[in-house]
């Protein structure tokens, strides 16, 4: 460990050897998740693991601080994951971490891999199902769980360590073992029609910047044990 190049992360309370053994997975590769993954790599994370199925299109150019040029199209393809992944890890061309990995696929499709080994999740999706799909996948590992999002003019963080049966989950209600997957697929189709219904609100790039940055520490708090926002919900 170089102690100057993180001379103002140990200042600022960060201990490099407890982030360089963090894997963080960040589900959702879109302009939250764009800079919450560069602030992660830039802090040096041990890992990291981006995962989005959606591709590129033109209304992502003014949003994405990884849209692809054509050259990059033609290397990577046109995966959100898949560029956001070789773009971040291009930021940070001076260090061998964080190890990166990514999944062009929904994150229903992986299965437990995601959450298993993860020290936090960051959920920077816009859809309703994935959002419950993490809430509960999270909870049922324990592993602490950064989620952001926008409502009109609105946006939020919640922040939930998991660490205890007790504590506040995603759904903000305990369920039986024998109910909990009934529950979670009532929950998503009945709020994925509302939101369907009530139009996409996307975020914009100072708006989501600025969550990200927040979420994006959070989350390295999480990994030191010392969160001071742990089961709230932030506007």
């Amino acid at each position: 460990m170089n102690d100057k190049i993180f001379s103002r992360e140990i200042a600022a309370g960060y201990d490099p050897v407890i982030l360089a053994n963090a894997t963080i997975s960040v589900v959702g590769a879109g302009a939250m998740g764009q800079n919450v993954s560069i602030c992660l790599a830039q802090s040096q994370v041990g890992a990291m693991n981006v995962t989005d199925y959606d591709h590129w299109e033109p209304h992502n150019a003014t949003r994405s601080i990884c849209y692809p040029n054509q050259a990059e199209r033609k290397r990577w393809g046109t995966n959100k994951a898949a560029v956001v992944a070789h773009k971040v890890k291009q930021l940070v061309h001076w260090s061998d971490r964080p190890h990166i990995h990514y999944a062009p696929r929904r994150i229903q499709e992986l299965g437990d891999a995601p959450f298993r080994k993860a020290s936090v999740v960051i959920s920077a999706v816009d859809n309703q199902a994935a959002r419950d799909y993490i809430g509960f996948k999270t909870a049922q590992f324990g592993v602490p769980l950064v989620e952001g999002g926008f409502s009109g003019p609105r946006m939020n963080a919640t922040i939930l360590p998991n660490d205890s049966p007790k504590s506040p989950c995603w759904h903000c209600n305990r369920y039986d073992e024998d109910d909990q997957n009934k529950a979670i697929q009532l929950g998503c189709t009945r709020v994925a029609r509302e939101v369907e219904q009530a139009g996409l609100v996307p975020a914009i790039p100072s708006a989501s910047a600025y969550l990200a940055a927040f979420m994006a520490e959070a989350a390295i708090q999480l990994t030191h044990g010392t969160i001071q926002l742990g089961n709230r919900q932030i506007f």
